[in-house]
């Protein structure tokens, strides 16, 4: 991890690589979705049978309905049970919080409703592989369920047979309608286009490798999506109040998602930056993840020494992380400064990893520098609003003159004509 001081003022020395420019990737994934186009499930299951790493004989195969998905679960460790349950209650908890609401104003004849509606279907990807994400499966499900969805599906790149049980119970107390044991580009399209055995959604969400990511992008063209995930990301802010360890394993903990992972430190004292990187090699060592994680803190990670704490929330807003780590002594105190990041961990005793798991905000956060526009995935992600507007003839009489001086002015003479016949 190379080591760079840093001054207000001076160039930021640091750029993304923007993981989706890939044409390669981006015409494989039209190619695909034009083939779920034209010929649906054949298409589907021909892709599962390439990529997905089972053979279904039928499309019958890849479904298991919801009270499938009951039969098929065995059980899973009671410690791991009660933290899935923690976790669901906790998640539910915070994002009816985030619900937005409807609201009518009534005035002299007019009535005018912003009317807020759940998405009637949504589906949800769970990357499947050798890891396992039954926390991606409830941040993504429980605020779909809370803002009230109509229908909730998964797709995850899974034979019948390896459904992970942690998964399969993180399904049953979410609510899932069904899982479609689909992976990459083709369970996208799938879910954008519809086949026979799979239904077309208003929305997918849902983390997942590079041809996961672009094909999100290319399903925004006619569906809605969380967002655009890129590798994950953490900057600590430091002041050397909070011990090294604590910086050093939570750098650690965003390495090991994926080699293109992006660690980054920003403190104001040059030795207190070399101890963490000291300690962090001493934890690359013994991480299972080894590999993974030492290309990402060599490859991506970086760690910038300023003058002030001022000046680390500069890099902060340029770099706008996916998670923000203020690890100083006094972290509220800068918090409003902070304006550009996905979640902000506050202080020693709040590591990242909480709010990955049960703390109760989503961990579906925007990655790349969007945090400097989008938000964190919520319920209000799983809402679509309406307006709706009534008029009796008084108020359009006292409203309408100025609204057809407007349309005269814009040379739109028929919008003119609408209201002024109603005037008659």
């Amino acid at each position: 991890m190379k080591i760079v001081e840093w001054r207000k003022g001076k160039e930021f020395p640091f750029r993304r690589e923007d993981a989706g420019v890939n044409k390669r990737i981006e015409g494989f994934v039209r190619r695909v979705f034009d083939d779920i186009i034209k010929n649906g499930d054949s298409a589907l299951l021909k892709y599962i049978r390439k990529y997905d790493g089972w053979n279904p004989r039928s499309s019958e195969e890849i479904y298991i309905s919801k009270g499938e998905i009951k039969k098929r679960f065995r059980g899973i460790d009671k410690n791991l049970k009660v933290a899935l349950d923690t976790a669901k209650r906790r998640i539910e908890k915070f994002h009816r919080g985030t619900l937005p609401k409807s609201f009518k104003i009534r005035e002299r004849g007019i009535e005018l409703i912003f009317r807020v509606v759940p998405l009637e279907r949504v589906g949800i990807y769970v990357p499947g592989g050798k890891a396992v994400y039954p926390s991606t499966l409830l941040m993504n499900a429980i605020p779909a369920r809370t803002a009230g969805v109509k229908e909730v599906f998964m797709a995850t790149p899974s034979a019948p047979d390896s459904l992970n049980p942690a998964v399969l119970y993180s399904a049953i107390i979410s609510e899932i309608d069904g899982i479609f044991l689909m992976g990459g580009a083709h369970a996208i399209g799938s879910f954008v286009f519809g086949t026979k055995t799979v239904p077309s959604v208003d929305k997918v969400t849902g983390p997942g490798n590079i041809y996961v990511a672009v094909a999100k992008r290319e399903a925004s063209k006619f569906v809605g999506i969380d967002m655009f995930a890129g590798p994950s990301e953490i900057l600590v802010l430091a002041d050397g109040s909070v011990p090294p360890e604590f910086v050093a394993v939570d750098l650690l903990s965003q390495a090991e998602h994926d080699e293109n992972a992006v660690p980054v430190l920003v403190t104001t004292s040059k030795s207190y930056a070399e101890e963490v990187i000291k300690i962090l090699k001493e934890l690359l060592e013994n991480s299972p993840r080894k590999k993974i994680a030492r290309k990402s803190i060599y490859k991506r990670g970086m760690c910038f020494v300023v003058e002030s704490i001022d000046d680390g929330i500069e890099i902060v807003n340029r770099f706008a992380p996916e998670h923000l780590s203020l690890a100083i002594e006094k972290p509220k105190s800068v918090l409003d400064k902070c304006r550009n990041a996905g979640t902000v961990f506050l202080g020693a005793s709040t590591p990242e990893a909480i709010g990955d798991y049960v703390a109760g905000p989503n961990h579906t956060l925007p990655t790349g520098g969007m945090a400097r526009f989008q938000s964190t995935l919520s319920s209000a992600d799983f809402v679509k609003a309406m307006n709706v507007v009534s008029f009796n003839k008084k108020s359009l009489e006292n409203l309408g003159k100025h609204a057809i001086t407007i349309a005269e002015c814009e040379g739109l003479f028929a919008h003119a004509s609408a209201i002024k016949e109603r005037l008659r």
